[in-house]
């Protein structure tokens, strides 16, 4: 990641797993959380894909490092020395569909970040308006 005026920066955040109080399988759903969270299931969802992992032995494993492509695991494993954690309000998920799908046209130069900029952030503050 380039540096801006206040330093490198990246968003980060994790996947979560929760088992709801109305469950009518919590021992079963506490058991799958358990694999989930222990050496090989991060390892499986590693290979899925899924997210960097939460334990450091898997995040530096072949697991996680070594997958299938061209994609280069570590720059995930590196960024996170800078990383922040993403924002999380009421209606977080609608605006930053907002702002991510506005500005899809400038990332493919379809459109002029100026003018796209003015339509994305006006719409993103009706979001913020209708979640307070």
């Amino acid at each position: 990641m380039p540096k801006g005026p206040a330093g490198q920066a990246t968003s980060v955040n994790s996947a979560g797993f929760v088992i709801s109080k109305d469950s009518k399988n919590a021992d079963a759903a506490f058991e799958f959380i358990k694999f989930a969270l222990g050496e090989t299931g991060q390892a499986k969802l590693a290979q899925l894909g899924f997210a960097i992992p939460v334990l450091k032995s898997v995040a530096e494993s072949d697991a996680y490092l070594k997958q299938p492509g061209d994609l280069n695991q570590q720059v995930f494993l590196d960024s996170v020395a800078f990383a922040r954690m993403k924002p999380v309000f009421k209606g977080y998920e609608e605006w930053a569909g907002v702002v991510g799908d506005g500005l899809i046209p400038v990332f493919d130069g379809e459109a002029e970040l100026n003018a796209t900029l003015d339509e994305v952030i006006s719409a993103a503050d009706d979001v913020l308006a209708a979640n307070k």
